[in-house]
């Protein structure tokens, strides 16, 4: 197994677009990220790791000074090289998504010999969508007005708390 390192984001599409590709529901956020960055939408700095078993790619990670650091699928074996990879290249590292078991494998290594913690602060679930049901409900939609103002204020400003954190 062999990781290469790049902060080419061009690059790094070149290199992990098939392996992404293969499930793209998966590892939506990731290419999203990675589609901005290369389109010019996003023009965050950005560090990005692909493993390697001989010519093939089995798997992926990135960083972005926006969204931390995400892990697709990994081998086992990858998820501690990969936060070592990540520690050499000196970025902050605020947050770590992807599958449970990588993120605290991740998060333990990263933490380890440093003076610092880590928490799980949300798990997320992929559902499978099945026959879409329009509810009935009452009303319409209709653009806010002055009497929304404090649930726009409280949406803003838990998101921005997010942000801060």
């Amino acid at each position: 197994m062999r990781l290469e390192v790049t902060s080419d984001a061009v690059e790094y599409q070149k290199l992990t677009a098939e392996f992404l590709g293969r499930d793209p529901l998966r590892h939506t956020v990731l290419l999203t990220i990675l589609d901005n960055m290369v389109s010019g939408v996003s023009v965050y700095p950005g560090r990005f790791v692909s493993v390697h078993e001989g010519a093939c790619v089995i798997g992926a990670a990135s960083w972005t000074e926006s969204h931390g650091v995400m892990l697709s699928e990994l081998p086992d074996s990858a998820v501690e090289a990969v936060a070592d990879v990540f520690a050499e290249t000196g970025v902050p590292v605020p947050d770590v998504e992807g599958v449970e078991d990588h993120v605290l494998a991740f998060a333990e290594r990263w933490t380890s010999g440093r003076e610092s913690r880590f928490e799980l602060d949300y798990r997320t679930r992929l559902f499978r969508l099945g026959e879409p049901v329009i509810p009935s409900v009452p009303g319409h939609a209709r653009r806010a007005v002055e009497a929304n103002e404090p649930v726009r204020d409280f949406a803003r400003y838990t998101l921005d708390s997010r942000f801060r954190q």
